[in-house]
């Protein structure tokens, strides 16, 4: 059996064991844009494709000058290890909408099967979330329900994901569940609870470079995105770069 073979069974299996929950969530990750260049906060299999000592910062905002518009801001960073088929890195980010906000700091392990031309390799990630709300400040249609009128304070949710990333000098394809553990919160107020929950997403994700002249090349790439009970997200991005720098 060639080994490309032996990779796409693994990725097969490995969509069967992220698997994806048929029920609702109400905390989800992080908005990513530019993902091609924060590629290590979705997929710990990521870390050392670079071969070397790499560090990216990323923020996003959206609708400018609109209270409770959605801010994120990640850092992360990854380096391979004097044995080449090992590699680290982290990441630390903080993502805010309304009066909810998301902070959590994650360490990554990779482990690379080298091939002549490619690499295949298997990524851990660990770490938590720190999540707070502040559900009390909203203006509610009914000021009496219950599952508004208790703030949520520095709750603690640890979790664990794992991420597979096959690569080579002109393409890349990967697939990553950054968070397998499916994190939940329970509100009680006055005998009544709400329950919030916060479902698995899956990132499948692939790019190819052309070389359209000796000085110019370009580099495609996508992202899909995939949340129980939500439609797929599809994300394009598109690069030129000129004498490869820019």
């Amino acid at each position: 059996m060639s080994h490309s073979i032996k990779i796409a069974l693994v990725f097969g299996a490995l969509i069967l064991f992220i698997g994806i929950n048929k029920r609702a969530s109400a905390q989800q990750d992080a908005q990513l844009s530019q993902y091609m260049f924060n590629t290590l906060a979705f997929n710990p299999a990521y870390a050392g494709s670079a071969e070397l000592f790499s560090v990216s910062a990323l923020y996003r905002a959206q609708w400018v000058n609109f209270e409770g518009a959605p801010r994120t801001q990640i850092l992360t960073g990854n380096s391979p290890l004097r044995n080449k088929k090992l590699a680290v890195g982290g990441s630390i980010y903080n993502d805010a909408i309304g009066y909810s906000q998301t902070f959590g700091v994650y360490g990554d392990f990779a482990y690379r099967i080298l091939f002549q031309k490619t690499q295949l390799s298997f990524g851990a990630k660990a770490g938590f979330d720190i999540f707070q709300s502040e559900y009390t400040k909203l203006n509610t249609t009914d000021p009496g329900d219950p599952k508004f009128e208790q703030d949520v304070k520095g709750k603690f949710l640890p979790n664990v994901g794992f991420g597979v990333y096959y690569y080579s000098d002109k393409y890349y394809v990967g697939l990553s569940s950054p968070k397998l553990v499916t994190s939940s919160y329970t509100k009680n107020d006055n005998g009544s609870a709400s329950k919030n929950k916060q479902e698995r997403t899956v990132y499948l994700t692939g790019g190819y470079v052309f070389h359209l002249s000796e000085f110019v090349v370009f580099k495609p790439a996508v992202l899909f995105k995939f949340v129980s009970r939500s439609p797929a997200q599809i994300d394009l991005n598109v690069n030129f770069l000129f004498v490869e720098r820019f």
